[in-house]
């Protein structure tokens, strides 16, 4: 099975807006489930909560629909929104793509499914913010 998470990583490092935001576009700080320790404000953790495989009767259309969930971590508020609004332009239109744009994965479709802003109280560390944004993504499996 092709790995949606790592092709969203390479996706979103090509994508300019989103990556000169959290590091560089190349070496944007995106991380799989947990940032390394130390990791300088502002990055972004993702994590599969879904990736099942779509049939159809009586075929295998080689096809499935993920939920992929996005953590955005900043000092403020405002940068949270701001690669917010980043990462829902990197991800929407993506109809037809590959993702990376040398990869295999073909992406169909990737929509909001959800967001959260948790307020500063929710945080162990009292100095961040976070936006948790999700996606449904439908995609080729290889």
């Amino acid at each position: 099975m092709a790995d949606i998470q790592k092709a969203a990583q390479l996706h979103l490092a090509e994508t300019t807006g989103f990556a000169s935001l959290i590091g560089s576009t190349g070496r944007p700080r995106i991380y799989p489930v947990k940032a390394p320790q130390g990791t300088t404000t502002p990055y972004v953790t993702y994590q599969t909560i879904n990736d099942a495989e779509v049939y159809t009767f009586g075929s295998d259309p080689n096809y499935a629909q993920a939920r992929l969930s996005f953590s955005i971590w900043s000092t403020s508020h405002i940068s949270c929104r701001g690669i917010r609004d980043q990462l829902r332009l990197a991800m929407r239109d993506q109809r037809g793509v590959l993702w990376p744009s040398t990869g295999t994965i073909r992406v169909d479709g990737a929509l909001k499914a959800s967001e959260i802003d948790l307020a500063e109280d929710d945080n162990e560390d009292k100095d961040s913010f976070c936006i948790i944004y999700d996606f449904y993504i439908w995609h080729t499996l290889d």
